[in-house]
């Protein structure tokens, strides 16, 4: 793991999918995680949760939940102030560096438990991310830090089709903003992001793959260009 790094994200599938969700395998992957020596935050991906096998989808959530919910407090002591989003507290947002981050739940896979509490959720995922990000830009935060795990398909456009409306009507680009995420477990890198100048997503390759991507961050010094305000380091 990079040492200058003063904080890591796993972007979630912690194990294949389809593959049991016993609690034994996410206190496996607690038992490594923990060992870093820098803070770490988690987001849920698909396959330890909705892609699950059928009967123990409600079971690998749960198990989720359990360990990696507040994770980076568990382990950890830091004073990054982070906020949890209230009846959703998988998700959560922290100011670092006049940076506003945001953890959420944006899984890929299948829709679950079904279309309605699927739609509900981005929605409110949606609310809760405008709401902040309205209270802390421009006076705590020059730009925005979305970390999530779905690549982008149309199930998630619930979340993403109004939020680039909101970018471009209510923030009129004038903040750089990137989405992290893992799930497609290839490299892609997308600047003019959903059509929108000063956007930029960055998909990992995870797993095995690659290294632990290193990112540098300062939106402050480049509040009108993601490309130079999310600068990263492959490392390969």
């Amino acid at each position: 793991l990079p040492e200058e790094c003063d904080f890591i994200v796993h972007l979630g599938d912690i194990q294949k999918g389809g593959i049991s969700c016993e609690k034994d395998r996410f206190e496996a992957v607690d038992e490594i995680l923990q060992l870093s020596g820098i803070p770490m935050f988690m987001v849920p991906g698909d396959n330890e949760w909705n892609d699950c096998p059928n009967d123990q989808r409600e079971l690998g959530w749960e198990n989720w939940k359990t360990h990696f919910v507040s994770y980076d407090s568990k382990h950890w002591n830091h004073t990054f102030g982070v906020v949890q989003q209230e009846g959703r507290p998988e998700n959560y947002f922290f100011v670092h560096r006049r940076t506003l981050y945001f953890g959420l739940n944006l899984v890929g896979g299948t829709v679950y438990p079904d279309e309605t509490a699927w739609i509900q959720r981005l929605r409110e995922n949606l609310d809760w991310v405008r709401s902040v990000t309205r209270s802390k830009l421009p006076t705590e935060a020059s730009g925005v830090v979305i970390l999530g795990h779905a690549q982008i398909t149309g199930d998630q456009r619930h979340f993403f089709n109004p939020f680039r409306d909101f970018m471009r009507d209510e923030l009129n680009n004038r903040f750089p903003v990137l989405y992290l995420h893992g799930d497609g477990h290839k490299w892609i890198h997308t600047q003019n992001f959903y059509e929108q100048s000063n956007y930029l997503r960055i998909q990992t390759s995870g797993g095995t793959v690659d290294p632990v991507l290193l990112m540098n961050v300062d939106t402050h010094s480049h509040v009108e260009d993601a490309n130079r305000a999310f600068q990263y380091d492959r490392r390969m």
